[in-house]
């Protein structure tokens, strides 16, 4: 039997699942509806589409896979009852995530003023964790909150007195330590002047009203690559922030592809299928020189243009459709970056640790 299987057009890697017997189609994302499930057996998405009762109730879909780590765009518990298998991705774009964020304190500190810094993280999950790791093996202190996992036992305001505080946690709102406008305006009060906080979980976490007082009173170092209204940001926020992209942390080659492949493998298993893993991510290293770390970063990736050139063509729009579109274009324009992990960098031996420490492949030295 051919199932038919609905994809937003954003996941790599369907050619695949075409050739092993499903009969694929693609839309975007954002639009796919209860109309365009008729006849499907198969849906699979990223963040942005809604999954729950409204787009499911009349169809006959029976697996649902979310090709990203979160959870909150999807009905889990209505999906339960109604007997279709949901799976998703942990832990596919964690890399790329940390990457993003080490690319962002490194864009507003030197490597040795970062060292005299404490860094908070918030969220010790999949790329809470992997963020923890990077700071120890570059020498980074820091502290970590997470009231779900043992080792993570520093207090949300120890944290909060950080230098640099980065989030990582789900969104969630009816449960013990919901995390819904966790960063309020009390907690942004507890902030030092200067300080910077990066937000690439979720927008709603930051209670955004009062995130754009504090950083005109506290004159806070704001990173914010998710929002509350996305597609369409507050555009007075969004000029208030020291960098501002369109959801892309967790957007890389190899982070995509393994979030597909996590996904199509739950699939097969749910279907009970023998299949040979797709060689998906064996061509996607790429090998640079080393000169200098800041040009390094730029080469691999440009997050002070890309914040430039996505605030530059986001208020030149007019409408809130020209945003929206705006804003999923960039996203588009970013889904070609690489992970540290892949690229392999030749350099001399004084700079092989570093790049190491750094997450990139250094096997080969002048």
């Amino acid at each position: 039997m051919v199932l038919t299987v609905l994809a937003d057009e954003n996941i790599p890697g369907l050619d695949w699942l075409d050739a092993n017997g499903f009969s694929v189609r693609t839309k975007n994302g954002r639009t796919i509806t209860a109309d365009d499930l008729i006849g499907v057996e198969v849906l699979l998405v990223r963040s942005v589409t809604q999954v729950d009762e409204a787009l499911l109730k009349t169809s006959q879909v029976v697996f649902v896979g979310s090709c990203t780590i979160g959870t909150d765009h999807v009905d889990l518990e209505w999906l339960a009852s109604n007997n279709i298998h949901f799976a998703n991705a942990p832990g596919c774009n964690a890399n790329a995530v940390v990457d993003y964020v080490v690319t962002a304190m490194l864009s507003e500190f030197s490597l040795t003023e970062l060292r005299a810094k404490t860094v908070g993280v918030l969220g010790a999950g999949q790329v809470g964790s992997r963020l923890v790791k990077r700071l120890d093996q570059l020498a980074i202190p820091s502290r970590v909150c997470d009231p779900f996992v043992a080792v993570a036992n520093d207090s949300l305001d120890d944290v909060l007195a950080c230098d640099v505080i980065s989030l990582h946690v789900p969104l969630t709102r009816s449960v013990e330590y919901a995390t819904y406008h966790l960063i309020d305006a009390v907690a942004l009060s507890q902030l030092k002047e200067g300080a910077m906080l990066i937000n690439t979980s979720r927008g709603q976490v930051i209670d955004e009203e009062a995130l754009s007082y504090a950083v005109n009173r506290l004159s806070i170092k704001a990173v914010l690559d998710v929002f509350a209204s996305e597609p369409v940001p507050d555009n007075e926020l969004l000029s208030k922030l020291l960098i501002k992209t369109p959801h892309i942390a967790g957007y890389s080659v190899q982070g995509k592809l393994r979030g597909s492949l996590q996904v199509f493998e739950a699939l097969f298993q749910f279907l009970g299928r023998a299949y040979d893993k797709p060689a998906l991510l064996d061509d996607t290293h790429s090998v640079l020189t080393f000169k200098s770390l800041p040009l390094l970063l730029d080469e691999v990736f440009e997050i002070q243009k890309l914040s430039r050139d996505f605030y530059a063509a986001f208020v030149a729009a007019s409408t809130t459709d020209e945003k929206a579109a705006c804003f999923d274009q960039f996203r588009k324009r970013s889904a070609s970056r690489n992970e540290w992990g892949s690229i392999q960098v030749t350099c001399q031996d004084a700079s092989a640790n570093l790049l190491s420490n750094l997450g990139f492949l250094c096997p080969t030295r002048n």
